[in-house]
């Protein structure tokens, strides 16, 4: 689902401009400041995260998270399986056998 052009689904008249911004969390005792999507109703003003938008949002608190627990981030994995030219399935089931897994987890 794109989200340029969407309906307000609370007022249902006005079209849903996106912004972004920063928001403020803590994980592990450390405070992670990161880019956060949103839109606001251009008639009546609600503000709504798209699901799109949450799965971006959620995207970047998880690579943040990884990155204080010494692990590598979402574009650094999608950059090591592009210069070794592996799909996600190649580049799971290889990371599994390197951790000696009996089959890997795509849950």
């Amino acid at each position: 689902m794109r989200d340029q052009n969407l309906t307000c689904p609370m007022c249902e008249e006005g079209q849903l401009i996106p912004h972004i911004g920063t928001e403020k969390t803590t994980y592990k005792g450390k405070t992670l400041t990161v880019q956060y999507e949103s839109s606001t109703c251009s008639t009546c003003g609600s503000k709504i995260v798209t699901p799109t938008q949450a799965h971006r949002n959620q995207a970047r608190i998880l690579d943040e998270q990884r990155k204080i627990n010494g692990l590598l981030t979402s574009r650094e994995v999608k950059k090591i399986r592009e210069t070794f030219n592996l799909t996600p399935t190649d580049a799971a089931i290889l990371f599994c056998r390197v951790w000696q897994c009996r089959s890997p987890n795509f849950s």
